[in-house]
């Protein structure tokens, strides 16, 4: 959440907000005994090491990896915009979006994974208007396990997201179990103004 002194306007560009957030986080992980890696724009991809081409490549906004424990974990943390409209609600869902953890390249063979909605708007209307679209037809696209149920509370990240949803993933890209979990957080990151 920002403050009066903070300098991020809903017209901040997503790159920049997810940048200076992942700064933020290195700063903090120590007193909450988080002691892995964070990274931002994160490179990867596919390669062709005989013929030396990169296939395909791409980036993630946040990423965190620690190999501290028994279970290695590797949590990629993908940002969009939102507010109420489906312009900005299919960019949260669709093939830039959660699609990325779905049928794309993200978190593959990771049972976890978190969309992180920067709030444009009030955040009740904004996840209001989010869980109608995921409910929605359009969205059948989106692999769901269990016939598309949102699970509220978050059970993966019960301080942190608002809601989970499950999605089953193509051989290959799947977690042994199959499926992929979704944590989904809102940020605001403006001061809410007396008109809004």
């Amino acid at each position: 959440m920002s403050h009066p002194e903070t300098a991020f306007t809903k017209s901040t560009s997503e790159p920049r907000l997810t940048w200076i957030l992942c700064e933020h986080l290195k700063t903090i992980s120590d007193s909450a005994r988080l002691t892995g890696r964070w990274g931002q724009e994160n490179q990867f991809g596919t390669i062709d090491a005989k013929a030396g081409k990169v296939l395909k490549s791409y980036r993630t906004d946040i990423e965190y990896f620690s190999n501290r424990s028994l279970e290695r974990i590797r949590l990629i943390f993908e940002f969009k915009k939102i507010d109420d409209s489906a312009k900005t609600l299919r960019k949260y869902w669709g093939v830039d979006g959660m699609r990325r953890f779905i049928d794309g390249d993200y978190s593959v063979g990771e049972p976890f994974a978190l969309m992180a909605g920067i709030l444009l708007k009030p955040k009740a209307a904004c996840v209001a208007a989010l869980k109608n679209v995921l409910r929605s037809e359009k969205c059948k696209v989106l692999q769901w396990r269990n016939g598309g149920d949102i699970i509220e509370p978050s059970t993966a990240f019960p301080r942190d997201a608002e809601f989970d949803t499950e999605h089953v993933r193509p051989v290959g890209k799947a977690p042994t179990q199959g499926y992929i979990r979704i944590g989904h957080l809102f940020l605001c990151f403006v001061v809410p103004s007396a008109s809004q």
